[in-house]
């Protein structure tokens, strides 16, 4: 059974047609609790911790499975708050039919504070990540824009990323997907550098590449111009050319 590390991702094939595929995150001190440092509901503290994880396996073209959530809160009521902001980002994902979802709470301790967590498992066959190497010429484009802390909740996305991602991962001629997160935009397109071996040519745009994206508020999508332009119609968005692969 060969275990591996990819990028942010633990990979164990179980054999040569199907691996299972796990992302983890945290979330701390956001949320409805009285020491929390940034307040907001209890179900965004959810949503946004399972979206992390959830994008994470579905740009990897992984079908999520089973999402374990291990809640530092009570169940009653801040903990069932969390799991209704979980159940809202499968939902989005068009995943909730197939997805389980299991955890525990903290239920022996009063606690003062949001902490959450999160882990997803997902399945797919190894053959697909080999059809998606990035080819010369392909453009990088940036959808949605680095966000942390309050500005998350500051403005609603109006399509949301988990939508966007699954919309984006069936597409064949879209190569990489990569959610953004804590290290910013310019660290995740050196991960793509070097896990296709190419060279990354930056374009005009304007963009801070070193600012956080918080809960992968922003994705970049390796494809062809055409290829997005066709994406960004069907769903009402809009994307920004970064630059191409060489």
């Amino acid at each position: 059974m060969e275990k591996k590390q990819f990028r942010d991702l633990t990979i164990i094939t179980l054999d040569p047609r199907k691996q299972m595929v796990i992302a983890c995150d945290s979330l701390g001190s956001i949320g409805s609790k009285p020491k929390d440092s940034l307040s907001c509901s209890a179900e965004t503290s959810g949503y946004f911790a399972a979206q992390v994880v959830l994008l994470e396996l579905l740009a990897y073209r992984a079908e999520p499975q089973i999402v374990i959530d291990n809640l530092c809160v009570e169940m009653e009521f801040t903990g069932k708050e969390i799991l209704k902001g979980i159940d809202r980002a499968l939902l989005d994902a068009d995943l909730k039919d197939q997805c389980m979802v299991t955890g525990s709470s903290e239920e022996n301790m009063t606690t003062v504070q949001t902490g959450i967590g999160i882990t997803a498992i997902g399945f797919m066959d190894p053959f697909t990540r080999k059809e998606l190497k990035i080819q010369k010429g392909d453009g990088v484009f940036l959808i949605g824009e680095p966000k942390v802390g309050a500005e998350v909740l500051a403005k609603e996305e109006k399509i949301p990323m988990l939508k966007v991602v699954r919309h984006l991962s069936v597409l064949p001629d879209v190569r990489e997907i990569l959610p953004v997160g804590s290290k910013g935009i310019g660290y995740e397109l050196k991960q793509l550098e070097k896990t296709n071996e190419r060279s990354f040519q930056r374009g005009d745009a304007l963009v801070d590449l070193d600012k956080s994206a918080g809960p992968a508020t922003c994705v970049l999508a390796c494809a062809s111009e055409e290829t997005m332009k066709s994406a960004e119609k069907t769903l009402g968005i809009t994307s920004m050319h970064l630059g191409n692969f060489y």
